[in-house]
C-alpha cells in the first residue's frame, strides 16, 4: 500500500478464482485472506466474495475495464511501553552503558544502552490478548554489561491486561522489581559485580568474616582501581606495612568493581586462631573478562575419555552459560562417544566440537573435515549465545 493506504493490481481475469493475503501491517492484527472473483453478467460486471470480510466493495467500468474497489479495516495491536532501571545488585548506584538487544519472533527489533540514570525507554511493544492467540513473547539480552559488573540472564517475557490493569509475565530470567504506571511498566535488573570472593574455614566450610585482603592490578603492580578510577579499600598500617584493605562481610564476601584484567588478592589480616602461611599460600591471581585466563588450584570433579586407537586430542574446553560445557579438538579414523555415537574421519585427521550439559552429558557433536588434516584448536561461547 502507498501513503494513501491504497494498491492497485491489474489484469486480474473475468471468472477466475483470487485469494488477497495480507502478510504485513506493522502495529496491527493480519486480516483474513479474502478470496474473491469478478463475474461477468450479461455485460454487468461485479465482484463476488466467496471467503473473508470486507467493509465496501464496488464494481464499475473506467475506460471498458471493469474495475473493483476493496475496502478492507485492520484491528490495531494494543501496545505498551517499558522503562528499565540498571542498578547494582544490593546498592542504589545507576548503572550506566549496559547494552541490550530485543528479539521477537528470533528477529532483532532494536538495540538500547542506558543513560547516566541507568535507564532505557523502549516503546511501541505489542501486549499479549488471549482471544487473538497470537504470541507477543520478547527476548531482552544484555549483550555488554557496565565495566566491573556480570550480564544477567536473558529475559523472556511478554504483557497482558487482567482485569484491565496491565500486567507483565516473566517466562524466563528475573526482574529485581516490576511497577506498573498506566501503559509503562517500570523494570529493575541487577547486576552483580564481576568480582566476588568467599572466604571459608578449610575444615568446617563456616563463612568468615571481618578477613581482610589488598587487591593488586598485576599488571600495574599497583592496588587494584574501580570502573571510576578510585582505588579500592581503605589505606592502613599493618605490621608495618601500608595496604588497601577489604574485608569479607557477615556472609564472608567481598565483591569489587573491577575492570578487564589481571589481578591477585593477598590475604592480608584474619582471626588470630588462623595461621596465614606464606605469601604464596595465601595469594589468589585471577582474571576478569572474556579474553583473561586464570588457573590455579584445579581439581578433578567429572572426567570423560575420548580416543580410538590413534592419537585423539581435546585442545580446548570451555565453560558455557547454561553451566555445561564445550570441548573441541581431533580424532583419527573412527571414535565411539559416551552417548554411544561414532564418528568416522573423512580424512587422515578430522575436528570435533562436542557441548555437554550441565549433568556432563553429551548434547551434540559436530565433525568438520575434508579429505586432509583438519583440527579445532579453540573453542568459546559468544555473546549471542552461539560457538566459535
Amino acid at each position: 500500500t502507498n501513503i494513501e493506504g491504497e494498491v492497485s493490481i491489474k489484469g486480474l481475469k473475468i471468472g477466475a478464482e483470487y485469494t488477497l493475503e495480507e502478510v504485513k501491517a506493522d502495529g496491527y492484527y493480519l486480516a483474513n485472506p479474502i478470496k474473491f472473483v469478478i463475474q461477468n453478467n450479461n455485460g454487468n460486471y461485479e465482484a463476488r466474495i466467496i471467503e473473508g470480510t470486507v467493509k465496501e466493495i464496488n464494481t464499475t467500468k473506467q475506460d471498458e475495464i471493469p474495475t473493483t474497489s476493496l475496502k478492507l479495516e485492520n484491528e490495531k495491536i494494543p501496545t505498551y511501553n517499558i522503562m528499565l532501571n540498571k542498578k547494582a545488585k544490593g546498592e542504589e548506584t545507576a548503572l550506566q552503558g549496559a547494552k541490550f538487544k530485543l528479539y521477537k519472533d528470533n528477529k532483532e527489533i532494536g538495540t538500547y544502552e542506558t543513560n547516566e540514570a541507568g535507564q532505557v525507554e523502549i516503546e511501541g511493544l505489542y501486549q499479549y490478548v488471549e482471544e487473538k492467540g497470537i504470541d507477543q513473547t520478547y527476548i531482552l539480552k544484555e549483550v555488554m554489561a557496565p565495566v566491573g559488573y556480570a550480564k544477567v540472564k536473558d529475559i523472556t517475557f511478554y504483557a497482558e491486561k487482567v482485569e484491565g490493569l496491565l500486567n507483565l509475565q516473566i517466562k524466563e530470567g528475573k526482574a529485581k522489581d516490576i511497577e506498573v504506571e498506566e501503559n509503562t511498566i517500570n523494570i529493575t535488573i541487577e547486576d552483580n559485580p564481576s568480582f566476588k570472593l568467599i572466604k571459608k574455614d578449610g575444615k568446617t566450610n563456616e563463612l568468615l568474616p571481618g578477613v581482610k585482603f589488598a587487591i593488586y592490578n598485576e599488571e600495574t603492580g599497583k592496588p587494584a582501581t574501580n570502573s571510576k578510577g578510585e582505588i579500592i579499600g581503605k589505606k592502613e598500617e599493618i605490621d608495618g606495612q601500608v595496604y588497601y584493605t577489604v574485608i569479607t562481610n557477615e556472609k564472608g564476601e567481598i565483591t569489587a568493581d573491577l575492570a578487564e584484567g589481571m589481578y591477585k588478592a593477598v590475604e592480608i589480616e584474619a582471626d588470630e586462631k588462623y595461621e596465614l602461611g606464606s605469601v604464596n599460600d595465601r595469594t589468589k591471581y585471577f582474571g576478569i573478562g572474556a579474553s583473561r585466563e586464570a588457573k590455579y588450584d584445579w581439581k578433578v570433579v567429572e572426567a570423560e575419555q575420548i580416543g580410538g586407537s590413534s592419537s585423539d586430542q581435546i585442545s580446548s574446553v570451555a565453560e558455557t552459560a547454561d553451566g555445561g560445557y564445550i570441548a573441541g579438538g581431533h580424532f583419527y579414523g573412527s571414535i565411539t562417544l559416551s552417548n554411544g555415537e561414532t564418528l568416522t574421519g573423512r580424512g587422515n585427521k578430522d575436528g570435533i566440537i562436542i557441548k555437554y550439559n550441565r549433568e556432563g552429558q553429551i548434547e551434540w557433536t559436530e565433525q568438520i573435515g575434508g579429505s586432509s588434516e583438519d583440527s579445532i584448536s579453540s573453542v568459546a561461547e559468544t555473546a549471542d549465545g552461539g560457538y566459535i
